[in-house]
């Protein structure tokens, strides 16, 4: 009984948001019919067209610097366990750190370095917090790894350099596309950096809806979050398939106890 009223009370007003998106009726206190004009009407709209691009390439540039850092990261822990405490807990602490604490003091220590609010500083904030879910997922992918797996690459001739390419990243890269694919996501949705970093120009999708949402709602907004719905939701099915990805690891094992060179 407990679960069902958490489940209702969770996704309850997304079912209703999709609802409405397709409700004829503009005030959407009653039904009145189906329809897919507010998608079209919000498709149209050239300030919600031109902020889900400027999200979406937030996103990919957010997530790219956040796999290579925390991939790194993880690399450097795996080859000097010293380290690993360290970067643990500054991967974990920026995620415990309250976002709005974390854009409150990126908004008032980057222009200190003359980073004036704007698309670099949108990218390094979102860099800096969501680079520690890169290294949390990827380290724990990597903790299954079997030491015992290098060392005998390395007894059959492989070089360190061979038994990182052929052991240790085939078995870390469905965990860091996993990550990448949320930190994506994440960075697409995300209100509190952008709306503290970004600047005129830089405004992102989630801030408009935010703005939106601030004066009468309307069907469109409704279909524009709907849109914003299912792109997180097929963001995390496609993290889901890829954390399962074990294609070709024994092969790349095989691969690196040959490698000399």
């Amino acid at each position: 009984m407990a679960l069902a009223l958490t489940l209702t009370v969770l996704y309850a007003p997304i079912a209703q948001l999709l609802v409405s998106s397709f409700n004829r009726n503009s005030l959407t206190a009653s039904w009145k019919g189906f329809t897919t004009r507010w998608y079209s009407q919000a498709l149209d709209n050239e300030q919600v067209v031109d902020a889900a691009a400027r999200s979406l390439r937030l996103a990919l540039v957010v997530s790219f610097a956040a796999a290579i850092i925390g991939g790194l990261a993880v690399l450097v822990v795996r080859r000097h366990p010293k380290w690993s405490a360290l970067v643990r807990s500054f991967a974990a602490a920026r995620l415990a750190v309250p976002e709005i604490v974390l854009a409150v003091a990126l908004g008032v220590v980057l222009p200190l370095f003359d980073v004036r609010p704007g698309a670099p500083a949108m990218w390094f904030g979102h860099t800096v917090f969501l680079s520690g879910y890169v290294v949390l997922v990827v380290g724990a992918r990597l903790a299954d790894l079997d030491p015992s797996l290098e060392d005998a690459a390395a007894d059959l001739g492989a070089r360190p350099l061979g038994v990182l390419r052929h052991v240790v990243v085939p078995h870390m890269i469905p965990a860091l596309l996993a990550s990448t694919v949320l930190v994506a996501a994440f960075s697409f949705d995300d209100v509190l950096l952008s709306n503290r970093l970004g600047g005129p120009q830089d405004t992102t999708l989630p801030v408009v809806i935010v703005s939106m949402a601030t004066r009468r709602p309307t069907p469109e907004l409704d279909a524009i979050g709907s849109l914003v719905v299912l792109a997180g939701v097929g963001a995390f099915i496609v993290s889901l398939l890829v954390s399962r990805l074990r294609g070709g690891f024994a092969r790349d094992l095989v691969a690196g106890a040959n490698v000399g060179t």
